[in-house]
């Protein structure tokens, strides 16, 4: 994945976090509009925050699983 596109997502993830915290904020559940517009952007973002925590997590178990061809093909030899 390019690094560009690895740090939009990554802004993204941070956005959705903060959005997270805002939504349990008393001052934001009680303005209405706001909350309202907060969930709207966190719906929005949550979806691809999702795929991309999934890929991350493929991400790692390829790698893991690299490693372990690499060091079962070390011990045969």
């Amino acid at each position: 994945m390019k690094q560009s596109i690895r740090l939009k997502l990554e802004s993204i993830s941070d956005r959705l976090a903060e959005i997270n915290v805002l939504l349990s904020d008393a001052d934001i559940i009680s303005d209405q509009n706001r909350f309202q517009a907060l969930s709207k952007e966190y719906a929005q973002l949550e979806e691809v925050v999702r795929c991309y925590d999934a890929y991350l997590e493929y991400e790692a178990r390829i790698k893991e699983l690299k490693n372990l061809i690499a060091e079962d093909s070390e011990d045969t030899e």
